[in-house]
């Protein structure tokens, strides 16, 4: 481009004669490129679901984390949970330390949850995954939760090392 406006400067092309039309006429096509420059530049891509979804659900929820065993309530306590977008289409869950006496569970970070839209309402899904939260190593099975507003609720099985049966946790949004 450069070349090009050296050879119209140097030698008056196209019958313009007079020096201020040609610097209009210069420098309406150096817009004129730049524009469209910017234009053919810009992302025409559509944004992924998955994505969007993931960010939509990144949030802190307040509400409370209840451990059942065999059906029987071994403990409950207010927690934050946050939902943090991993950038690829998932999210991780950020669960603290929770319980009492011998049915303390370390804090655990449980990532690469997917997350679907429907309608206004966002469904969570993990498959099942072993992880090692503190000292422990915990199995989480049948992984399932919704994020409605700014409501969340989630549902799991945690196998902690060498127990026999799974603590069923529960997280529900207080309103």
């Amino acid at each position: 481009i450069t070349q090009y406006f050296k050879f119209i400067s140097n030698n008056m092309c196209c019958g313009i004669k007079d020096n201020k039309k040609f610097m209009k006429l210069k420098n309406l096509f150096a817009m004129t490129t730049i524009a469209l420059s910017l234009i053919a530049c810009s992302s025409n891509e559509p944004s992924d679901p998955a994505m969007e979804a993931a960010k939509a659900v990144a949030n802190n929820y307040e509400g409370t984390f209840k451990m059942y065993v065999m059906n029987n309530n071994v403990g409950e306590s207010a927690m934050t949970v946050q939902i943090k977008d991993q950038k690829d289409g998932k999210v991780s869950l950020e669960i603290p330390e929770t319980g009492s006496g011998s049915m303390v569970m370390s804090a655990f970070s449980l990532t690469d949850v997917l997350v679907t839209q429907n309608g206004e309402n966002y469904t969570l899904s993990k498959a099942d995954t072993s992880l090692v939260a503190g000292n422990t190593n915990l199995k989480i099975q049948d992984f399932t939760g919704t994020v409605s507003g700014s409501n969340a609720q989630f549902k799991m099985s945690v196998t902690p090392g060498s127990m026999p049966m799974a603590i069923t946790c529960e997280f529900t949004t207080t309103q």
